[in-house]
This record gives structure tokens, C-alpha cells and sequence, in this order.
């Protein structure tokens, strides 16, 4: 059982970094998109690509804090703890 967690672990974190690696390109938020969970997203992923983690994080929890049921933004917020280690 905990094998199959690990591997779990494994294949989010791994499919985490691929789209970060290979999805639409970042952007920054405009002052119009920052009511939108999705723009302070692809935000924080621009932070990402310039190792800016802890502004990445600070981000992405804005983006919860707007819509705390907007899964990417938690996903993008793990994936950023994955890049971190």
C-alpha cells in the first residue's frame, strides 16, 4: 500500500513539472485579471520560470483565496514545492 502511494506521489509530481515544462506559456496577471483564480495562476507560473518561489506561492494562495475550490491552483502551488526541493 505505501508503494502505491509513493508511486502516486511520483506520477503527480512528475505530471506537475511536464506541464509546467511544456504547457501554454506564462504570463503575468493584467490589474483587470486579478478577480481571476486562472490569470493569478498563469501569474505564479511566470514567478516559476524565473525561480521566484516564495512570490509563486504567495500567488497561487491568492488565487485559492479567490475561488478556494479552483483545483489548479493548488496543483500549481504543489508543483511549486516540487521545483523548490
Amino acid at each position: 500500500m505505501q508503494l502505491l502511494g509513493k508511486i502516486t506521489i511520483l506520477s503527480l509530481v512528475v505530471l506537475s513539472l511536464a506541464w509546467l515544462l511544456l504547457g501554454q506559456p506564462a504570463y503575468a496577471a493584467s490589474p483587470e485579471q486579478e478577480g481571476d483564480p486562472a490569470a493569478l495562476v498563469a501569474n505564479g507560473d511566470a514567478l516559476l520560470w524565473e525561480t521566484k518561489f516564495s512570490e509563486a506561492e504567495a500567488v497561487y494562495n491568492a488565487a485559492i483565496a479567490l475561488d478556494p475550490n479552483y483545483a489548479s491552483a493548488y496543483a500549481h502551488r504543489c508543483s511549486k514545492a516540487a521545483l523548490k526541493i
